[in-house]
């Protein structure tokens, strides 16, 4: 064989070697818009997500599955941006994350909200009932209602009430946690007045006061401020709750020590109340970290259902890694940007908390609120 052949076999083969070698790297050689944001949605989660430690999903292996699906779609039809959405949906349903959500920015997809943990439960879970209606039914007269609407963005206005049951248990409720915002507002806002009497109360219990009663049901959380604002009225020590830990950036896998949450007291004394919070499957993130908080106080009960299990904080994913991030100005990804676990290691992310005592809601009309009601028994039998 002459040289010219043999180096023509050795050209053939280097080649078929190269052909090979393409096929199995990272950047694919079509480019039809829509492989784009899927890889590059894959590559964020796999980097920024923080659960990597205890969520089953094989996300390698969901690369390699709908790679090839998605290698199939244009950008520019409708019907393939929806078959995106599909896909998306398919490949996402098993993360245990309970913040993580996809929106999309396309106007023909602006409806298409992803959200894997609350599609699992919403068979289990009316998140749209209205328990400030019926709670007012329980309170003695001079309870204080208020809400605030001035500067809330896309939300609705925060309501808060605070009131007293039977002269003998302080009874507090939120529609979501911002209330130190509105309190500092310089703006007049009805949650001021809630939160002043919900100060009063604790600050002047005097002896007929036994507990509190802390309504969570259906609150999707907020903003951290509220915790010492909130709770640091409980305590006169400093309370370690819980723990985070942070993804390092392009490590999965690797991640910064457990870092101590802690509550900061406001007291001077021991309050020495018994305390309850009554949750649901809609008592959300900062909600579940309340229910935390309040089960490493002495005296702590938890009343009703099982929370959501979104327990992991979220900030912007321009300052940590998670939260919200922005793909090709396709869709919007938002993450926890921390794993956490309670002061006994418990984490509950993807689960949620159970209660101490299980009640679920009776919604035959045969009781005003029967998980309101069983929390006054039981509070009334510590007295």
């Amino acid at each position: 064989m002459g040289k010219k052949n043999i180096w023509l076999i050795i050209f053939v083969l280097l080649s078929s070697l190269i052909s090979c070698k393409k096929e199995s790297i990272e950047v694919d050689d079509i480019d039809n818009g829509m492989l784009r944001v899927f890889e590059d949605f894959w590559y964020t989660v796999f980097t920024n997500y923080v659960f990597w430690d205890i969520d089953k999903t094989d996300w390698q292996e969901i690369r390699r599955s709908y790679h090839p699906k998605f290698r199939q779609l244009d950008i520019t039809k409708v019907q393939d941006k929806k078959r995106a959405v599909s896909l998306f949906r398919e490949m996402t349903k098993t993360l245990v994350d309970g913040h993580f959500s996809i929106r999309f920015k396309d106007l023909t997809l602006k409806d298409s909200l992803i959200f894997p943990l609350k599609d699992r439960k919403l068979s289990t879970q009316n998140f749209n009932y209205d328990y400030n209606a019926v709670a007012k039914n329980f309170l003695d007269p001079g309870y204080v209602f208020g809400f605030d609407n001035t500067g809330q963005n896309n939300f609705d206005p925060i309501t808060a009430i605070v009131g007293t049951i039977d002269k003998k248990i302080i009874y507090f409720r939120c529609n979501r946690f911002d209330l130190y915002n509105s309190y500092s507002s310089t703006q007049a806002n009805g949650v001021k007045h809630v939160i002043d009497a919900y100060v009063a109360l604790i600050a002047n219990k005097g002896e007929e006061v036994k507990a509190i009663i802390f309504d969570l049901r259906n609150n999707p959380g907020g903003r951290v401020t509220d915790f010492d604002f909130l709770l640091g009225h409980l305590t006169d020590s400093q309370v370690t709750w819980g723990f985070t830990k942070y993804n390092i950036f392009d490590e999965p896998l690797k991640y910064t020590p457990w870092l101590e949450s802690k509550l900061k007291p406001k007291r001077s004394n021991p309050l020495n109340l018994s305390i309850l919070s009554i949750t649901n499957s809609g008592s959300q993130s900062l909600a579940e970290s309340f229910v935390i908080i309040l089960k490493s106080i002495p005296r702590t009960t938890v009343l009703g259902e099982k929370t959501f299990g979104a327990t992991g904080p979220v900030a912007d994913g321009n300052v940590l890694y998670g939260g919200s991030v922005n793909i090709r100005d396709f869709m919007t990804v938002e993450m926890s940007s921390a794993s956490f676990k309670d002061w006994n290691g418990n984490i509950y992310e993807g689960k949620g908390i159970e209660p101490d005592i299980q009640i679920s809601y009776d919604q035959s009309g045969t009781s005003m609120d029967n998980q309101i009601e069983e929390a006054i028994k039981f509070l009334k039998s510590k007295f």
